[in-house]
């Protein structure tokens, strides 16, 4: 037996707001320069414990466009920083004592864009969702 459900296709706008604190692993701190390629080569970071915050605001459109299909679009903003003490700086091997425990922030923020669909499915009882996006 087939059932076809009817849905109405509203729009429905959802906010969202995130503050995040945690403790970043940092694996890497590079500089790249197309006057002196071989900079990344000669310069080593190595980051200290380090600490992150940010504050993300999100806006979501959605609509059921079948009973089992949903789709939706994301704009969001986030801003935050990161700190850290520098536990190491290395030029050709040699590491440069001064910069050793230097405070290191780095301030950033950005926008998200994204979309995607929902496919939802029932029986009985139970029911199962698959998110893309």
């Amino acid at each position: 037996m087939l059932v076809v459900m009817s849905s109405p296709n509203h729009l429905v706008l959802t906010t969202g707001y995130m503050n995040l604190r945690q403790d970043v692993v940092i694996d890497k701190i590079n500089f790249i320069s197309p006057k002196i390629p071989q900079l990344s080569n000669l310069v080593t970071i190595d980051a200290g414990h380090t600490r992150e915050k940010n504050e993300s605001h999100m806006l979501k459109l959605d609509t059921w466009l079948f009973p089992f299909l949903n789709i939706y679009g994301v704009y969001g903003k986030t801003k935050g920083s990161s700190k850290t003490k520098l536990a190491g700086v290395y030029f050709a091997g040699a590491e440069l004592d001064f910069a050793r425990n230097m405070p290191f922030v780095l301030d950033f923020e950005g926008k998200t864009y994204s979309g995607g669909a929902v496919l939802a499915s029932g029986y009985k009882q139970f029911f199962t969702t698959l998110n893309a996006n």
